[in-house]
């Protein structure tokens, strides 16, 4: 389906008629002052998106009539962000980033020397988090969102660990250690694939036995020491890309 200039983000798109509340219909009605009568594309944020006619704007409520529905195709591989929490405005640019790249979940992970020691996430932060991934497909083209999964100490990850046939890879700032495309050789593309990324100052030599145990790969990047959001996001577009040679299924 071809984009449209004007995306909006709408959580249910079951009705014949969607009502958009909040920070959209801000940006809709006082930004790009969209009157009745004009033609909008919305997405869901789990890979339906529909095409419709504003009804009704004004400062509180976006009414649309659906044309027609699309649903996408899902993202694969399906990849699984598990990460220590960078601060501030890094927060913000991983959320970005990783959106642009397809992650389809993101977990909170703590570490032994992680900065970010709270496993809360508040409502208040969440919507945070969601605005900033919105912003980010509506700018990409994308009809998915991340999910947010609820944080976890390491040692409640990998005890929590599925069993199922997921590749799990872990950044590792060793050398030593094999290369991203090594595991993803022969990968199969609907495969998920789960990425830990541990904080600035490394895993503990416990965590890194605990996150082997629990099926994590280490591999390494490049020969230098990256920031959390660097390396995050160099796994998923390693990810990609390498993946993007694989052949179809």
């Amino acid at each position: 389906m071809s984009r449209h200039e004007y995306r909006f983000y709408a959580p249910d798109l079951s009705q014949t008629e969607v009502s958009i509340l909040g920070p959209e219909v801000h940006h809709a009605v006082n930004v790009l002052r969209l009157a009745g009568g004009a033609e909008v594309e919305l997405f869901d944020g789990r890979g339906k998106s529909a095409v419709g006619v504003v009804h009704q704007a004004n400062r509180g409520e976006l009414v649309v009539r659906i044309d027609r529905l699309h649903q996408a195709k899902p993202i694969i591989p399906p990849i699984r962000l598990c990460c220590a929490l960078p601060k501030g405005s890094r927060l913000d640019w991983l959320l970005e980033k990783m959106t642009e790249l397809g992650a389809e979940s993101f977990r909170p992970v703590i570490f032994e020397r992680s900065q970010a020691k709270s496993a809360d996430l508040s409502d208040h932060k969440k919507q945070r988090w969601l605005a900033i991934c919105v912003a980010a497909a509506k700018q990409s083209g994308l009809d998915f969102l991340p999910r947010f999964e609820k944080p976890l100490r390491l040692e409640d990850l990998a005890r929590q660990m599925d069993t199922g046939d997921s590749l799990k890879l872990m950044g590792e700032a060793d050398v030593s250690s094999m290369p991203l495309a090594q595991p993803l050789a022969g990968h199969q593309k609907k495969r998920p694939i789960m990425v830990l990324i541990g904080p600035e100052g490394g895993l503990s030599e416990s965590e890194k036995t605990q996150a082997r145990s629990a099926g994590f790969a280490p591999v390494c990047l490049v020969a230098t020491t990256l920031r959390i959001e660097t390396a995050a996001i160099a796994m998923l577009a390693g990810i990609r890309a390498i993946c993007q040679t694989l052949p179809d299924e």
